[in-house]
């Protein structure tokens, strides 16, 4: 897979012409595209679009915005009640 893919949707268009002139089934002419593109068949054309498009999406961007201490103003109840959530949560964890 040398050359650059198009997107799938000229690769489509192409088939479709393919089809239309050749007087074949439209999964003919994909496999006929993809061995243009150097693939065996479409279902392996599709594959590397797929993987293109995964490594074209943008990662997001971890948040540098942190909650300082100072920030939040709890009561001592509230403390309390996080602290036996935390507790709670840790015995859960530790018990699988």
């Amino acid at each position: 897979m040398n050359q650059l893919l198009p997107m799938e949707s000229r690769l489509k268009r192409e088939a479709t012409s393919l089809r239309k002139n050749l007087g074949i089934k439209q999964a003919q002419a994909l496999n006929l595209i993809s061995q243009q593109y150097g693939f065996s068949c479409w279902q392996e054309l599709r594959k590397a679009l797929d993987q293109r498009a995964m490594l074209n999406r943008e990662t997001p961007q971890i948040s540098m915005d942190f909650i300082e201490d100072d920030d939040v103003i709890l009561t001592t109840e509230e403390y309390d009640a996080l602290d036996q959530e935390r507790y709670a949560e840790l015995r859960r964890r530790s018990a699988c």
